[in-house]
């Protein structure tokens, strides 16, 4: 089940896209978690996965379309065993909110933040399966760049922004921990038992009995070809689930 909001602050050229859910699945790094929770029958496991991306818009005069360049944070994770009692509210929110000024998420998204929360922990009805809050927030910074009148110039100047652009845009590879590569279910391919029948990354076809490496969205790949894409990547290459970073 999710739950998700996108919001825009009316005081800064700041947009927050959020999504609550919870997974199909206890992740299998948390075994002793889950010992707690099955103990603890009013506790639910909450994870904050919050990234920050600054996007920055350049307008040339005489141009309505903006070059547009994006820099992502890497997503920083907390983790919280918060009571039923907490996340439905029943105590005016204190608690969550805590958490949020401590994550400097804007006071104006804080209700409906909240409100996402409690309508999954509704929506869970006795599942204790973890919930996981995507917290992304873009802040947008916009430049004019002023053109001569000579029409002679505009293309001189756009290739040189561009070029500028280029030269200063920094690639950042986030991969996925080693811990979380080496947990990926590993079972022999067997004809006919799935609709997929190659590798999305090589492109070669599944081989009778072979070794393959199933993603926890269920995607399927050959070993290899997975754990050497998530070294440079933490997302699925077919649906960008997020593996741990």
């Amino acid at each position: 089940m999710s739950q998700s909001h996108s919001l825009t602050s009316p005081f800064c050229n700041e947009a927050y896209e959020i999504r609550v859910w919870q997974p199909s699945q206890f992740p299998g790094m948390l075994p002793v978690l889950q010992t707690t929770l099955d103990c603890r029958f009013d506790v639910f496991f909450v994870q904050f996965r919050v990234q920050k991306v600054k996007r920055t818009e350049s307008y040339v005069s005489n141009s309505e379309a903006p070059l547009t360049f994006e820099e992502a944070s890497p997503v920083l994770r907390n983790s919280y065993c918060l009571t039923k009692h907490e996340l439905m509210l029943h105590d005016n929110g204190a608690m969550l909110c805590s958490l949020f000024r401590s994550l400097n998420i804007p006071e104006e998204f804080h209700g409906a933040v909240l409100q996402l929360i409690a309508t999954i922990v509704v929506s869970a009805g006795t599942s204790r399966m973890p919930i996981i809050v995507d917290l992304l927030s873009t802040f947008t910074v916009k430049t004019m760049m002023v053109m001569p009148q000579y029409s002679s110039h505009v293309d001189e100047v756009l290739d040189t922004v561009i070029l500028e652009s280029i030269e200063n845009y920094e690639p950042k590879p986030t991969p996925a921990t080693k811990s979380s590569v080496r947990a990926l279910e590993k079972f022999r391919f067997q004809q006919g038992s799935s609709s997929v029948q190659e590798c999305s990354i090589c492109l070669e076809e599944f081989q009778n009995g072979s070794k393959v490496t199933r993603m926890p969205c269920s995607h399927v790949y050959h070993g290899k070809c997975i754990v050497k894409w998530l070294k440079t990547s933490h997302s699925c290459p077919l649906c960008r689930y997020p593996m741990p970073t």
